[in-house]
């Protein structure tokens, strides 16, 4: 095994330990944003909020889906970069 090619495997391996950790923080924040997603939904139902409150909550809920969407994307587009 030459030792450039000991080199390269050593930081393919690096790198994809991160985009696995990527990945897993994106289900992660998908799966809090589901959470806050119910609770909006909780809330609507119980009708025991005022409508601010819920247009607030439903608009972090929205927030968390988009931002657990983006670190998604680039964990994909960082598995294709390396």
């Amino acid at each position: 095994m030459k030792p450039s090619s000991f080199v390269n495997s050593i930081l393919k391996g690096i790198s994809m330990i991160s985009v696995i950790g990527l990945a897993i923080v994106a289900l992660c924040v998908i799966g809090y944003a589901t959470y806050e997603t119910y609770l909006v939904i909780k809330t609507v139902a119980d009708g025991s909020s005022t409508e601010g409150d819920v247009v607030n909550k439903s608009l972090y809920a929205v927030d968390m889906h988009l931002l657990g969407i983006a670190l998604l994307i680039m964990s994909i587009g960082l598995i294709e970069l390396f």
